[in-house]
């Protein structure tokens, strides 16, 4: 499981990947804290609940990996605020 402290890592981190480590539950919301990341990988692992309520405030994204999971709901309006995808 990813600890709610994550958000507290380096704000001048730009990649996070985090690919195919058996992580499970839900991905904390204080992970958006990580505004400059250009590289989000969550892909192969086994995450569950919505991604809404962090996708929107990480606008540096350029890439984004979150298949292999088990997210529910829709995808949110809010991933549009990634312009650089």
């Amino acid at each position: 499981v990813l600890p709610d402290s994550i958000g507290n890592l380096s704000s001048s981190m730009d990649n996070l990947v985090l690919s195919n480590n058996m992580l499970s539950g839900l991905v904390p919301s204080s992970i958006g804290n990580l505004h400059r990341l250009t590289k989000l990988g969550l892909d192969f692992n086994s995450f569950t609940g919505s991604i809404d309520g962090w996708i929107g405030s990480m606008v540096n994204l350029q890439a984004l990996y979150l298949d292999s999971n088990n997210f529910t709901g829709n995808i949110p309006a809010s991933i549009g605020n990634i312009s650089k995808m």
